[in-house]
């Protein structure tokens, strides 16, 4: 086997390795069924245009309330369908996501939690049953590149800048960016500021290809922390944000530093036509 081989054959792997982990679990993104913000005071769930949260997974008649008040979110319900982490909900707020694991509301083939985002409480809904979990046939690549891994110099900043990230619900945070990688593919100079993900890099990017054959609103890709002054980016390896896969999740969006001026055809093609 060659080691241009060896590479390919590796690279097939890890992106098997990712789309296992993807489907790990049964609340996943493809079972993802809704992002609903709530609102102070009620917000009722049921089936039909009457509630709030209108599920067409709950069962005609079963309905639920969900209470936003100073200190927490609660579940109200006298229906036995509706229960918290395998229990009757009790009369005590709901954990949300920003306190470590989040409490697990059931109902049927439904699944829910509260999740904290731009301080404003939302509900996860995932369904079990979802026909985009049952029409999963895998993710979409570019064939492996070599030529698609580079050695790309590293330059740290003085200090680390704070930038301002949009998300794709319109909220916006400051992320840390501890330096920037400069490069040349296809005769173009680039550059790519980089963020610091736990032991590592990522690097939030869009390039030309957004027009036509990857996701618009971006990709990311991982590294370790430089040395001796050089990053290896490895763009077969480039991910889809899960908001490629579907219109309830709240990905961040690249900053206009990364939006590089040529095509990168290599990594995570869209998963939608």
């Amino acid at each position: 086997m060659t080691a241009e081989t060896d590479y390919v054959e590796t690279i097939k792997r890890q992106r098997s390795a990712r789309e296992e982990k993807l489907l790990a679990s049964s609340l996943n993104w493809f079972s993802l069924v809704g992002l609903f913000p709530l609102q102070d005071g009620e917000n009722t769930i049921g089936k039909g245009p009457q509630f709030r949260i209108n599920l067409s997974a709950i069962p005609a008649g079963v309905c639920a309330s969900f209470l936003v008040r100073e200190n927490g979110v609660y579940l109200a319900t006298e229906d036995a369908l509706f229960q918290v982490n395998g229990q009757t909900p009790s009369e005590t707020p709901l954990r949300q996501d920003v306190a470590g694991e989040p409490d697990l509301i059931e109902a049927g083939s439904l699944a829910m939690r509260v999740v904290l985002r731009n301080n404003q409480p939302y509900l996860r809904v995932w369904d079990r049953e979802a026909q985009a979990l049952k029409d999963f046939a895998g993710l979409h690549y570019f064939p492996v590149d070599p030529n698609y891994r580079i050695a790309a110099a590293y330059q740290p900043f003085e200090t680390p800048r704070s930038i301002r990230i949009m998300d794709a619900i319109g909220g916006e945070h400051e992320s840390l960016f501890p330096g920037q990688v400069c490069f040349t593919l296809h005769g173009v100079a680039c550059s790519l500021v980089a963020e610091e993900e736990d032991d590592g890099l990522l690097f939030n990017f869009t390039d030309l290809t957004r027009s036509d054959t990857t996701y618009p609103g971006g990709r990311y890709l991982l590294a370790d922390y430089s040395r001796e002054d050089v990053v290896i980016l490895d763009f077969n390896l480039a991910r889809n944000w899960p908001c490629a896969y579907t219109a309830f999740a709240t990905c961040p969006l690249p900053p206009v530093e990364n939006h590089l001026k040529i095509r990168i055809e290599a990594g995570e093609m869209r998963y939608h036509d």
